[in-house]
């Protein structure tokens, strides 16, 4: 009785810091995926002819990544779909669906299509020093986004 209460604190522990039990008793690495858990806003974006623009005062723009599936705001509609990050620092974007309402500010309509066009282009992501970059499949910026203050 002692060593099966044993192996359930064990096991529970294990469940609790990302460790899966196997039938079997084989461990199973739960991968941690590097953009769940942040609430990320939107700084720039590249938006026609390439260049860098910045968002709208007016709409606040931004994405959060939980288990595989993302959702967020364009600064008009709303936005959610299905991600995975392979081999590093891959990005696969996937589903992504919004509302569709009519943004009346021509500069918010361009930062919606510019996320979207970002969300759909992006194949790569950078992190670093705290800054979310979306990339192309040349390594160019789509998107930049930095965390929001909980």
């Amino acid at each position: 009785m002692r060593k099966r209460s044993s192996i359930f604190r064990l096991a529970a522990l294990l469940f609790v810091i990302g460790v899966g039990v196997l039938p079997g008793g084989c461990l199973r690495l739960r991968p941690v995926l590097p953009l769940d858990g942040t609430r990320w806003i939107l700084v720039s974006y590249q938006g026609e002819q390439g260049k860098v623009v910045m968002p709208p005062a007016v709409a606040k723009a931004g994405l959060e990544f939980q288990r595989r599936k993302f959702q967020g705001s364009t600064g008009c509609n709303s936005m959610r779909g299905d991600y995975a990050v392979r081999e590093g620092n891959r990005l696969v974007i996937e589903n992504v669906i919004t509302t569709s309402l009519y943004c009346l500010d021509p500069s918010v309509r361009e930062q919606e299509e510019g996320i979207m066009r970002a969300l759909h282009e992006a194949k790569s992501f950078t992190l670093e020093g705290g800054e979310l970059q979306l990339l192309d499949a040349w390594g160019r910026t789509l998107a930049v986004f930095n965390p929001a203050e909980r």
